[in-house]
């Protein structure tokens, strides 16, 4: 295998995450500032503990910022609700659909706690 070609595979690899990270609630990623998301993320991580969603416990998550693809998406989906990109009935849905049945109280619990003067 030519050398050259494993070095643009890795930086195209590298150029298509970043793609696709920054299609993802970009404010959530892109604004260190967001206090009041994080504030979001602090007043569930409390109120709706535990926090569980596909066998994980999301609270602790939240905590010690995990980084598998449970949580990535969880925090993806989150922002999108915090940030009007998805409604409420919308996040349930996704949520539901990528953690499966069963995850109803902590669903219904983070959309109880959304504050109204969210962005």
């Amino acid at each position: 295998m030519n050398p050259n070609a494993y070095k643009l595979s890795s930086a195209g690899a590298a150029i298509a995450l970043i793609g696709m990270l920054s299609g993802c609630a970009p404010e959530a990623w892109t604004n260190v500032e967001a206090t009041g998301f994080n504030g979001f993320l602090k007043t569930i991580q409390v109120q709706c503990s535990p926090l569980l969603l596909g066998g994980q416990e999301m609270s602790s998550a939240l905590q010690t910022g995990a980084g598998d693809n449970n949580y990535m998406y969880f925090l993806d989906q989150t922002s999108k609700l915090y940030y009007r990109k998805v409604g409420p009935s919308g996040y349930a849905e996704n949520l539901t659909a990528f953690f499966g049945a069963g995850y109803g109280r902590a669903i219904n619990c983070i959309i109880a706690k959304l504050p109204a003067d969210r962005p």
